[in-house]
């Protein structure tokens, strides 16, 4: 076990603090949100609002709130001098293996729901232990057997990929939209055939006068521009995964002084990868409403966590085997391999979305069909290539672990 800290905790104590702030704010924007869908007036399935929406979303935060009471809780024991030990047994897997049992009765249970006059009250219970549940079995499954550190460490790693992390993730995602944006307007505006077009954008959006007539025209032409076609997957597909990769494990960055084997950082990728996923995929999910496509996405949004984690889990192994053991090549193999693996996910997404659009435009793109041509294909085998991964780095791991020390917590 590591030697106790001398002096101020200082990430017991921003643990603390970063536990209450989003517990304050959790609570109070769900009960907000509560508000607002109790006390609107909108008939039901106005097209301007759907109160499901502000239930699903309220329900999401409060499920933030309450996973971060065992952070704020424990983070406080260890302050007062009462630290959680860590168990070297646990039977997390297995629980977590039950509750998976469920999921069908929770996907058939969200159909009902839907189709009640209850939805509002129903849908969020759904839609949140939907996807807490096979993400909580993904982290036991890939950390089983493993040395996963202390409940404290586990619960702060949580903590932070649910709240802090997720917001950096959107303002840089929104940095990079705005400067790839900007980079491809100053590119179109050096075509003479375009500056007309984009001085009459300019005005329409000056004026807040939009003509519905030139803006699908103008749709038509970005579409057809090999240059827009060519930065959107650069952005997507290149920039934004790798702005996720490097800033998902954020948290294992200030355990560095503490995470002793590539094991415990593995374990410590996949939590953190678990937030972020549990985040993005519960609230996508949410803009759904009462739609029939719910349990689809559900499905497809457990596929991502899959995707969220893994990746997750081999940076943060990288990154300790780096720290611990000098070995940087492995770091950078990883943060490679991660971010060209989300990339090419992101890439597939693309073209299926864009595809049916160009279609209907009458528009071509090599880029669109060349990642589209092979239908759910790739798809498919990327999350079989995930799923071995997950399996041999654990075997792996396992293995090392044995050669080294007993599994003990840190």
């Amino acid at each position: 076990m590591q030697p106790k800290p001398v002096g101020i905790d200082w990430l017991s104590i921003g643990q603390l603090g970063l536990g209450v702030l989003s517990c304050l704010i959790s609570f109070g924007l769900a009960i907000g949100l509560i508000l607002l869908g109790s006390t609107s007036n909108l008939p039901p399935g106005s097209p301007h609002l759907d109160t499901s929406i502000l239930f699903m979303l309220a329900g999401l935060l409060v499920t933030v709130g309450l996973l971060n009471i065992p952070s704020i809780l424990l983070s406080w024991h260890s302050l007062i001098g009462k630290p959680s030990e860590s168990s070297a047994k646990s039977n997390a897997f297995q629980v977590a293996s039950l509750a998976l049992i469920s999921l069908p009765f929770l996907l058939a249970g969200s159909q009902y729901a839907a189709q009640t006059g209850y939805s509002n009250v129903m849908l969020p219970f759904f839609n949140v232990l939907s996807l807490l549940i096979p993400t909580w079995w993904l982290v036991e499954f890939g950390r089983r057997k493993l040395p996963s550190g202390s409940p404290q460490r586990n619960w702060g790693l949580l903590s932070a990929s649910l709240g802090l992390i997720p917001l950096l993730i959107i303002f840089l995602e929104f940095l990079c939209a705005v400067l790839a944006t900007l980079a491809t307007f100053a590119w179109l505006s050096a075509e003479p055939n375009w500056i007309g077009k984009l001085n009459q954008l300019y005005l329409q959006l000056s004026q807040a006068n939009f003509d519905p007539e030139f803006l699908a025209i103008l749709l038509n032409d970005l579409l057809g521009n090999p240059v827009v076609i060519m930065m959107l997957f650069v952005s997507l597909g290149m920039l934004m995964p790798l702005i996720e990769e490097l800033v998902k494990p954020l948290a294992v960055w200030f355990l560095r002084s503490r995470l002793q084997t590539p094991a415990e950082g593995f374990s410590a990728g996949l939590i953190a990868g678990a937030g972020f996923s549990l985040i993005e995929s519960t609230t996508l999910i949410a803009q759904l409403g009462t739609k029939s496509e719910w349990s689809q996405m559900v499905l497809l949004r457990i596929a991502t966590s899959l995707l969220h984690m893994t990746t997750s889990g081999l940076i943060g192994w990288g990154l300790v085997s780096g720290w611990t053991q000098k070995k940087y090549g492995r770091t950078a193999v990883a943060i490679m391999a991660s971010t060209c693996v989300h990339g090419l996910w992101n890439s597939l997404v693309i073209s299926s979305a864009l595809q049916p659009v160009m279609g209907a435009l009458g528009r071509q793109s090599s880029v669109v069909d060349f990642f589209f041509r092979f239908g759910n294909y790739p798809f498919a085998i990327l999350l079989v290539f995930l799923a071995l991964v997950l399996v041999h780095m654990n075997h792996r791991l396992r293995r090392e672990t044995e050669k080294t020390v007993p599994i003990s917590g840190a």
